[in-house]
């Protein structure tokens, strides 16, 4: 006979045909809380060694699949039963026949020939505590209608309907799923069981317990009501700590949440900040009158984003001890005590209301913005160290956010790099963000710059400067000459003591993004009270702002919270950007710049380099024109090769802090990273021209 424990004990291993494949191997998207569907959800995993068993991490159920099924459903065991083996194409009105009647061949196979059962879908939705007992995972069965839970929610002055909306349900003989080995705790209780999380609930004993076990917690902590501080009202909202002071509150018609334990302070203050733009409602926080809830009540106050949030501390306990205990003695003076404090909190948010109202005014932000003309007096721009450059940017950089593109092998990092050594040098801070170049190839690229102009200063030539690979290798240092050495050394003295204690790295290869930048800032401030410079090497190859949006919306994504960034802390923000390769053969421009859009829009200002000569000319068509430039690069990039100076033009494209600049020219040096302001002729066999300040302030040191 084809028998039904046979079918029973064949199904519980083919989960896999029922349930929906999660992304983690060997793993499916749990039915009861859609664990598994999110990027980092573990899913709901077979228990090794168990025969057919499925465990979810994220809300505790256990059990196989017809335990699912019946969780999920609200059925009955039996109901499931049928329910899943239907859907793996057993046929059950053959139960009770032998097998050959009526079946044959591959009927008579312990796989039916059927096709594989549509999986379930994950509902998502929340997931209903389990108090180990079948019977108590129904809500219709949640057993507060026995007469020791009536007795005992009476007790306390809770009626059965605001337990039961609430999800209270009770459990004749609760034992800990953790009790093993912890004495009386094995023994089962009676339990008020109050959940406060997906799968988690505090079990209260309605009986005499040792003190320690009075109150036992089962899954993830959490907070009873919490989806009641983002309600869209005006009405306050109550912070208490127990999970009957809140019930307490709700009993006589006003919301509460339950943190719990005065522990669960910083988390509660996380989330309101977190929803800080939806937060309406009046916060009372009401904690215990012992030192450790007034401790706790004072911190969430201080840790809220004041005036966002509005929030005060209220006593509604009087006499008593907490809350409930105030709601058993004198019901109605529980109520007038709350309505006053509620009446008080309202009253006191629509005049703070008011008052923001009137600041947030044009009338109320004068004192600020004179205030703000008399700070930005005594606040001067920070200058780039490249005089010509300044010149059009007002003095230096503002606060602001800036762009800065070039095509490939302009020395687009060379020049960020010394201007945020000749910013270091001057005693301002720079944090420089590299995506692409470590630490020691950083450091190498300016050792590198300074040997070069050094070298020039003594009148020697190029001939004893190194390259950036001369500096890192360090088989090659061992080969130099007494002389090579020393300059090298002087070089690193000069590094070390001007610009290492202003500059700070940061590397990462597609690890950094914009959140990553706000953090380090956030610190840099706060450590070191000084104003900084930030540097960002470069903007196409940060870290994703979000993972599912496109290259242009993350790009844009990233543009935006740069600008917030620069604005927040009030600092310039310089950020290499790449350009559109169609873009390399024409004058640089705005829509040169790739995804250009949210640059163009949410700079303050963009600096484009190119190669000087590269503007349109008399005459040019774009054969004619190709041609030209072409040749032009093909000719500067062999002067690069071998050390010769070539002349760069930088062009302001777009400056709110004054006018557009085109006619700005520096010579570049790419095998020693080095950018001077241009001369007519930089021929070594000429005599050198005067020393410039820069150049006497490089040498000081030796």
């Amino acid at each position: 006979m084809y028998n039904f424990l046979q079918k029973l004990e064949e199904a519980r291993t083919r989960y896999n045909e029922i349930l929906t494949p999660a992304k983690k191997k060997n793993t499916y998207i749990c039915p009861l809380c859609g664990n598994g569907t999110g990027t980092d959800g573990d899913g709901l995993a077979p228990v090794p060694g168990k025969y057919g068993a499925l465990k979810c991490f994220k809300c505790s159920f256990y059990g196989d699949i017809f335990d699912l099924y019946a969780k999920e459903h609200h059925t009955s065991q039996q109901e499931s039963f049928t329910a899943v083996l239907n859907r793996l194409g057993y046929n059950l009105e053959y139960e009770n026949k032998k097998p050959s009647e009526g079946r044959t061949g591959a009927q008579n196979s312990t796989r039916p020939n059927t096709p594989k059962a549509e999986p379930i879908k994950s509902s998502g939705g929340s997931y209903q505590p389990d108090p180990q007992k079948e019977q108590y995972r129904r809500p219709e069965t949640d057993g507060l209608y026995d007469p020791e839970a009536r007795q005992y929610l009476h007790s306390r002055g809770i009626m059965i309907k605001t337990a039961r909306d609430f999800g209270l349900f009770y459990v004749a003989d609760w034992v800990s799923p953790k009790a093993e080995g912890k004495g009386a705790a094995i023994t089962p209780t009676k339990r008020i069981c109050i959940p406060t999380s997906e799968g988690g609930y505090t079990a209260r004993a309605i009986e005499p317990v040792e003190k320690k076990y009075q109150k036992m917690k089962h899954g993830e902590a959490g907070f009873l009501n919490l989806p009641a501080l983002d309600a869209d009202t005006t009405e306050p909202v109550f912070i208490v700590e127990g999970e009957f002071d809140a019930l307490s509150l709700q009993e006589i018609g006003f919301d509460a949440v339950s943190i719990g334990s005065t522990s669960n302070i910083t988390r509660l203050a996380d989330h309101l900040n977190a929803d800080r733009n939806t937060m309406t409602r009046p916060i009372i926080v009401c904690l215990d009158a012992d030192e450790a809830g007034q401790k706790a009540a004072k911190n969430l106050i201080q840790n809220l984003l004041k005036p966002v949030i509005f929030a005060i501390c209220a006593d509604i306990c009087g006499e008593y001890k907490d809350p409930n205990e105030f709601l058993v003695a004198d019901r109605q003076g529980f109520i007038d005590t709350v309505r006053a404090a509620a009446d008080r909190a309202k009253a006191v948010k629509a005049m703070q209301d008011a008052a923001t109202r009137k600041k947030s005014s044009i009338a109320g932000f004068m004192d600020q913005f004179r205030a703000h003309i008399e700070d930005s007096s005594r606040v001067r721009p920070i200058a780039t160290g490249f005089a010509r450059l300044d010149k059009p940017l007002g003095g230096g950089l503002y606060p602001g956010l800036v762009f800065m593109g070039a095509i490939s092998s302009l020395g687009k990092t060379t020049f960020l790099l010394q201007i945020a050594e000749n910013i270091s040098r001057s005693g301002t801070d720079v944090l420089y963000f590299s995506l692409e170049m470590s630490k020691d190839e950083l450091i190498a690229k300016t050792i590198s710059r300074l040997t070069y102009e050094i070298s020039k200063f003594n009148g020697k030539g190029p001939q004893n400067a190194k390259t950036t690979l001369g500096i890192l290798d360090g088989s090659r240092y061992q080969h130099y000459n007494r002389e090579e050495q020393e300059l090298i050394e002087q070089a690193m003295t000069r590094y070390e003591a001007e610009n290492a204690p202003h500059l700070w790295f940061y590397e990462g290869v597609g690890d950094i993004g914009v959140q990553a930048i706000r953090e380090a800032i956030l610190q840099h401030i706060r450590q070191s009270g000084r104003r900084v410079v930030v540097m960002i090497d470069y903007l196409q190859i940060l870290a994703p702002y979000d993972a599912k949006l496109t290259d242009k919306q993350n790009i844009d994504k990233t543009v935006l919270e740069l600008k917030r960034i620069s604005r927040d802390y009030s600092i310039p923000i310089l950020a290499i950007s790449s350009l559109n390769r169609e873009s390399y053969t024409a004058p640089v421009n705005v829509a040169a710049f790739k995804e250009s859009g949210a640059i163009e829009y949410g700079a303050d200002v963009l600096i484009g380099l190119q190669f000087a000569g590269m503007d349109y000319q008399k005459g040019d068509i774009k054969e004619k024109r190709v041609m030209r430039v072409n040749a032009l690069m093909d000719e500067a990039q062999q002067k690069q090769r071998n050390g010769v100076p070539v002349t760069c033009q930088v062009k302001v494209l777009k400056n709110r802090n004054g006018p557009k600049e085109n006619e700005i020219y520096l010579d570049f040096v790419a095998r020693f990273n080095d950018y001077q302001p241009a001369k007519e002729d930089l021929s070594w066999t000429e005599v050198e021209p005067e020393t410039t300040e820069q150049e006497k302030s490089l040498c000081s040191l030796l």
